[in-house]
């Protein structure tokens, strides 16, 4: 998957969600509330330091077509930064339950 190119500095989150605490599937959830209640073109910043959830984050990022604009990576934290897109209507409830 690749990270968009977009200048990260002019860019304003609108939510972080800190999920440094989180076990299991933690990360996941806690991204997937932020997202099915932001709107189209907010960014949320997510920080997490499970790295066997990033594979399954960036999985549904793909799916559903979500824009991945950076990921930095810190020792075990990871921090990324996920633009919301517009979902079809058919897609909202499959991509915004587990």
């Amino acid at each position: 998957m690749s990270v968009s190119n977009e200048n990260v500095n002019q860019i304003t989150i609108k939510k972080t969600v800190d999920a440094r605490d989180s076990y299991d599937i933690g990360p996941y959830m806690e991204l997937l509330r932020a997202m099915k209640y932001a709107q189209p073109g907010d960014v949320i910043e997510l920080i997490f330091n499970n790295p066997a959830e990033e594979e399954g984050i960036l999985q549904w990022i793909k799916k559903c077509n979500q824009k991945l604009l950076e990921v930095k990576r810190q020792g075990k934290e990871i921090r990324m930064l996920i633009q919301r897109t517009e979902i079809p209507h058919r897609r909202k409830k499959e991509c915004f339950t587990k």
